[in-house]
């Protein structure tokens, strides 16, 4: 099991993946309709997920800003989610060991476990009315799980 990382150590990672969202908007020849705003929507999420850890605010506003619209409306209107990446992650797609398990999954996959890692996130919050005193529940865990994954999705795309 991974233990907390400092959410401030994370900076680094999600700075270097905002500077490559850009470009794989760009060069997806798909990036048009919902798969451009999927991207966009990682990219704000990325952002906010940013500048709350800059700022230091608490998990709960963190939760509030994450957003999860537009992977909810694709999966209503049963998007292919491949077409923004066809194949699976491969090994070379892989930059942490906490993902090593996840060679084989595809495109649709991490969409999904995105969506439900940021769900429960907020489910967790409005059941508690705030996650910040929840026991047995490591939120900073949570958070970090839902960056290494959104980090996996970056270099796959890429």
């Amino acid at each position: 099991m991974f233990t907390n990382i400092p959410l401030e150590m994370l900076v680094p990672i999600v700075t270097t993946l905002l500077k490559l969202i850009p470009t794989i908007i760009q060069k997806n020849n798909n990036s048009k309709g919902t798969s451009k705003l999927l991207l966009i929507e990682v990219n704000r999420n990325l952002k906010n997920i940013l500048n709350a850890i800059k700022m230091k605010i608490d998990f709960d506003a963190m939760i509030d800003i994450l957003d999860n619209k537009e992977i909810n409306k694709a999966i209503k209107n049963n998007y292919n989610f491949n077409k923004i990446k066809h194949w699976t992650i491969k090994s070379k797609h892989i930059k942490d060991v906490r993902n090593k398990r996840l060679i084989g999954k595809d495109c649709k996959w991490l969409f999904n476990n995105i969506n439900m890692k940021i769900q429960e996130l907020k489910d967790l919050k409005e059941m508690n009315k705030s996650v910040l005193n929840l026991q047995n529940t490591n939120i900073t865990l949570k958070i970090t799980n839902l960056l290494f994954k959104y980090k996996l999705l970056i270099y796959f795309i890429k």
